[in-house]
């Protein structure tokens, strides 16, 4: 179990490391408004460490469901499907394939157009070519559809093991009826019941597959409509001045919320983070509550 939790590990470190450079990102882009830096060169160097964050992101989840479907599907408990060594490699390669995507279209900007001029890179931090902005599209599109797609696999063959484990758990149980002394029935308990290493292991591991499937959701919210407005704005021009104005600033707070959000649900899944939780409210509702003794004492 340790070995498959250092792989977990390492892949949700990727999440962490893409949260830390959007966050940088963000930092950037606040300090390059305030000192007025809206050069072409700063404004496309920040747009390929943002698109090298998706693919770091993208790839980290993949990653966390692969290891976990193939754990699945050789019902590995101890022995991990995916060593640390191959987890570090997996993250190079996704790691290199991410920067080779971005910085392959560092050339192609659209420097003509008139709003990135005017507004600077804070909202609309500069464009790139049609095809080169179609291309990282589809990207996108095609890797969130193989999470979704191997979500839905993993998460069916998982139903799929736990209603085995337990028809066999209730098929072994035998009970003996009462004897001529009248003592209580005996019961067999299988290896395979409910409370079996498998099962809390599955239990462990579905929990795992809730929480980035709600990290899933955030980052489709936040970022997504992002890529569509892009190309509203390239193939509509009547609808320029609105998506600039209103849908990427509706969009950069969605991002700001996303990474926030993101702390906490990977928090509010620990058991103990819970528990310390409750225990704070409950001794702040006690601490209200509580009635001075002086008056008592002194009755």
């Amino acid at each position: 179990m340790k070995k498959v939790k250092r792989t977990t590990v390492i892949f949700l470190s990727q999440l962490a490391i893409s949260n830390l450079i959007q966050g940088i990102i963000l930092l950037l882009k606040g300090l390059f408004y305030v000192w007025d830096v809206n050069t072409n060169e700063g404004c496309m160097a920040l747009i390929t460490i943002n698109i090298t964050s998706f693919g770091i992101y993208l790839t980290g989840i993949f990653y966390i469901y692969l290891d976990l479907y193939l754990s699945l599907k050789k019902m590995s408990v101890a022995n991990p499907v995916i060593s640390v060594r191959a987890a570090v490699i997996l993250t190079a390669l996704s790691w290199i394939g991410s920067v080779a995507i971005s910085v392959s279209g560092y050339g192609m900007t659209i420097s003509t157009y008139q709003y990135t001029q005017e507004a600077g890179c804070i909202l609309t931090k500069g464009l790139y070519q049609k095809q080169y902005i179609l291309f990282i599209t589809i990207i996108f599109l095609i890797g969130l559809l193989g999470i979704l797609t191997l979500h839905v696999i993993t998460y069916r063959l998982m139903k799929r093991i736990k209603r085995h484990l337990l028809g066999h758990s209730d098929h072994n149980h035998t009970v003996t009826g009462e004897d001529s002394s009248g003592r209580t029935p005996h019961v067999n308990v299988p290896e395979r019941g409910s409370a079996s290493p498998r099962m809390i292991w599955l239990k462990k591991n579905d929990v795992v597959m809730k929480t980035i499937l709600i990290i899933l959701i955030f980052f489709i919210i936040s970022w997504y409509p992002l890529l569509i407005s892009v190309l509203i704005v390239i193939y509509c021009e009547a609808c320029t001045f609105f998506i600039t104005e209103y849908v990427w600033r509706f969009v950069y707070i969605l991002v700001i919320l996303q990474y926030n959000i993101n702390g906490i649900i990977y928090m509010s899944k620990l058991r103990d983070f819970r528990n310390t939780c409750k225990r704070l409210c409950c001794k702040f509702v006690h601490h209200r509550r509580r009635v001075e003794p002086s008056g008592s004492e002194t009755a």
